[in-house]
C-alpha cells in the first residue's frame, strides 16, 4: 500500500478490510485518490491471478486550468453556458459550492466546482481551475461508460470519453434566439429578448443551458455544436463566448 500511496494524490490509497457493506462477495476494497496511470499498473499487476476484483465507483475529471481565480469563474461559468448531458432528466442544480447534474448520489453524475485548486500531479498541482468530472457508481453505470476493470480504466482514451460523456453547443446568435422566441421585432428588441430568456435559465446570474433544453427542446433550433475537444485546449478549457 505505502507504493500505491506515493503514486496517488496528497489523499493517498486506502485499504479497508472486512466490512459489512461490502456485501458477501467482497472480503475489501481499495481506494485510490487522484491515481496516477502508474498506480493503476501497479494494483492491477498485484491482484490480476491473485483475486478477483470488480470497479464499484470512479471519478473521470478534467481540470481546467486558469491562471487566476476569475478566469476560473469564467470557464466554469462557459460550460454551463455550452455544457449538455445526454439523456438529461433533472435540472442542473447548486447545492453549495457544487453544480450537478443528477442526484448527489445517482449511479451517473456529472459535477461542476470552481472553488478548489487543481489536485493533478506535476506543474499543475495547485492551480486555479475549474473541475468539471463525471462520477460513476455501480457496475450498470460503469459498464455504461465502458468500464469493466482497471485495464478499461488504465487504456482510457480522454477525449472519447467525454465526447460520450457531454455535448456542446452554442447559440448562433441573439437575434436568431429573438426570433425564434416570437418575438415581432429586430434589433436591439431581439437581442433584448434573448438576453431576459437567458436569464430565466440562470443560476448566480450565469445562464444554464441544460435547463433551458429540459425545459424546452425545440431551443435545439438555434443552436450550433462546438467540438467537445475544446475542453482539452493547452489543457486550459476555452469555450466560445457567447455571440
Amino acid at each position: 500500500m505505502q507504493a500505491l500511496e506515493r503514486l496517488c494524490g496528497d489523499e493517498g490509497a486506502k485499504l479497508l478490510l472486512g466490512s459489512p457493506d461490502f456485501g458477501p462477495r467482497w472480503g475489501s476494497r481499495v481506494d485510490l485518490f487522484q491515481p496516477r496511470t502508474a498506480a493503476l499498473q501497479l494494483l492491477h499487476q498485484s491482484i490480476k491471478g491473485r483475486y478477483v476484483a470488480e470497479l464499484a465507483y470512479i471519478e473521470i475529471a478534467l481540470d481546467m486550468i486558469a491562471k487566476d481565480q476569475a478566469k476560473a469563474d469564467a470557464i466554469g461559468a462557459g460550460v454551463l453556458r455550452h455544457c449538455v448531458r445526454p439523456y438529461q432528466r433533472r435540472d442542473v442544480c447548486l447545492r453549495g459550492s457544487i453544480f450537478y447534474w443528477a442526484s448527489r448520489l445517482a449511479p451517473s453524475n456529472l459535477v461542476l466546482y470552481l472553488d478548489k485548486p487543481s489536485k493533478q500531479a506535476g506543474a499543475r498541482d495547485g492551480s486555479p481551475c475549474a473541475h468539471l468530472e463525471v462520477r460513476l457508481r455501480g457496475s450498470p453505470a460503469l459498464a455504461q461508460a465502458n468500464l469493466y476493470g482497471l485495464p478499461d480504466v488504465i487504456g482510457l482514451d480522454h477525449l472519447a470519453f467525454w465526447e460520450r460523456a457531454v455535448r456542446l453547443y452554442s447559440i448562433r446568435s441573439y437575434a436568431e434566439l429573438g426570433r425564434w422566441l416570437g418575438t415581432a421585432a429586430s434589433g436591439s428588441a431581439l437581442r433584448k429578448r434573448a438576453h431576459a430568456y437567458l436569464g430565466d435559465f440562470a443560476v448566480n446570474g450565469t445562464f444554464i443551458l441544460q435547463n433551458a433544453l429540459l425545459a424546452d427542446r425545440d431551443v435545439m433550433q438555434v443552436l450550433r455544436p462546438i467540438e467537445v475537444a475544446n475542453l482539452f485546449v493547452g489543457r486550459r478549457g476555452r469555450l466560445e463566448p457567447w455571440v
